[in-house]
């Protein structure tokens, strides 16, 4: 994993249908806090994984995914972000939860 301390963003098409504009995402704690790739997290039952990588949102009605690898796993997992305490963000958005404090700075 070359990629480990790096906050995990992806750049995909606009949700919204415009096909002119894309949509940077940020995968984040609930809070805004980006997260990075190898970062400890636990799911909502409490088991520790370790993050790995993601898809953001493909349509307004997607939350995305996130992919983890659990310590006794040989492959990587993949769940719904809300398992693992996770939200993917918007630039729009995240934009709005750094000038309230919430997200630090990528």
């Amino acid at each position: 994993m070359s990629d480990i301390g790096m906050p995990i963003t992806c750049v995909s098409p606009d949700v919204h249908g415009d096909p002119k504009t894309n949509t940077t995402w940020y995968l984040c704690t609930e809070e805004g806090r980006p997260v990075c790739v190898g970062e400890l997290v636990s799911t909502t039952r409490g088991y520790p994984c370790t993050i790995v990588g993601g898809r953001p949102p493909h349509s307004i009605n997607s939350s995305g995914r996130v992919y983890v690898r659990f310590n006794d796993a040989v492959c990587d997992a993949e769940y719904f972000p809300s398992v693992v305490r996770l939200k993917w963000y918007d630039d729009t958005t995240m934009s709005e939860q750094t000038e309230r404090g919430y997200a630090q700075d990528r």
